[in-house]
C-alpha cells in the first residue's frame, strides 16, 4: 500500500511539475536545474562528431546534440540506455576516438577521480570535455563525496592534461538559498506519510512557485559570483602535465 501511494504521489507530482530535463517552476528542484539545463542545451547543440557520455544514466542530454556521428553512454549502474557498463576504478574499454565527452553532475559521486584521466585518454587530440559540477548544494546521495569551487575545478583539470577554455558559474544568492530551503522541506516531507504529503501538495506547489520566483529575482541582484550553486566548464585535451603532490 505504501509503495502504491508513493508511486501515485510521484506520478501526480511529475505530471504537474515535470520530470527529467523538463522541470517547471512548481518543482522544488527548479532553481537547481533551470540555468544549468539552459546553458548545457546551448553548449551541446553546437557539438558534433563522436560523443561519449560518462555517467550517462538515462541519457537525458542526448536530444540536445543536434548532430553526432555516434553517441556512447557509459555508467556503473545498468539500464537500457547504458552502452558500456564499467566498474568504478577500472578502465573504460574504448578507443581514443571521441570528439566530445560530457560528464554532467557526476564527478561529485565518483570516489576515484582518476576517471578524469580515463576521459582524457578517450578523447582525440584537441577533443573537448564538457563538465558540470554542483557547489552550494545539498548532500543528495549516499555516494556524494565532494564539492569543487570555480578555482578548484579549473586547477584540478589543468593538472590532468586539459586546457580550460570556458568556465561559467551557475546561480546566485537567491537560487542557492531557495533550492536549499526547498530541498530541506522535501527531506522533511519525505518522513511523513504520502497521504499527508498528498494533502499538503497544493501548499507545497504554491510555496515552491513563490520561492522559485523570489530566487530568480534575487539572483538578478547578485553580482558577487560567490554564492553560485553550480559550475559549467569546457576544456580541451592537451597533454598530461606533472602530477601534483596533493591528493584531491
Amino acid at each position: 500500500m505504501k509503495d502504491l501511494l508513493r508511486r501515485l504521489y510521484e506520478k501526480v507530482y511529475g505530471l504537474i511539475c515535470g520530470t527529467g530535463t523538463k522541470l517547471n517552476i512548481f518543482h522544488f528542484q527548479y532553481l537547481a536545474v533551470y540555468r544549468l539545463h539552459r546553458l548545457l542545451k546551448q553548449t551541446l547543440s553546437s557539438r558534433e562528431g563522436d560523443i561519449i557520455d560518462v555517467g550517462c544514466g538515462e541519457k537525458p542530454y542526448k536530444p540536445w546534440f543536434k548532430k553526432f556521428k555516434s553517441y556512447i553512454g557509459v555508467d556503473i549502474v545498468k539500464n537500457k540506455n547504458v552502452d558500456v557498463l564499467v566498474q568504478e576504478g577500472y578502465k573504460i574499454p574504448l578507443d581514443d576516438k571521441f570528439d566530445v565527452a560530457i560528464c554532467a553532475q557526476v564527478l561529485e559521486h565518483v570516489q576515484d577521480l582518476r576517471i578524469v584521466d580515463e576521459i582524457h585518454g578517450l578523447l582525440k587530440n584537441d577533443g573537448e570535455l564538457i563538465l558540470t559540477v554542483p557547489f552550494l548544494y545539498q548532500i543528495h546521495d549516499i555516494y556524494d563525496f565532494r564539492r569543487f569551487t570555480q578555482k578548484g575545478i579549473v586547477d584540478f583539470l589543468e593538472t590532468r592534461g586539459f586546457k580550460v577554455i570556458h568556465v561559467k558559474t551557475i546561480g546566485g544568492i537567491g537560487s542557492t538559498l531557495g533550492l536549499l530551503f526547498l530541498a530541506w522541506c522535501e527531506c522533511r516531507l519525505s518522513k511523513i506519510s504520502r497521504i499527508i504529503s498528498g494533502c499538503l501538495l497544493p501548499l507545497k506547489l504554491i510555496m515552491a512557485f513563490l520561492i522559485n520566483v523570489l530566487g530568480l529575482f534575487f539572483d538578478s541582484l547578485d553580482n558577487t559570483n560567490k554564492f553560485y550553486n553550480g559550475i559549467l566548464i569546457i576544456c580541451k585535451k592537451i597533454s598530461f602535465s606533472k602530477r601534483p603532490a596533493k591528493i584531491y
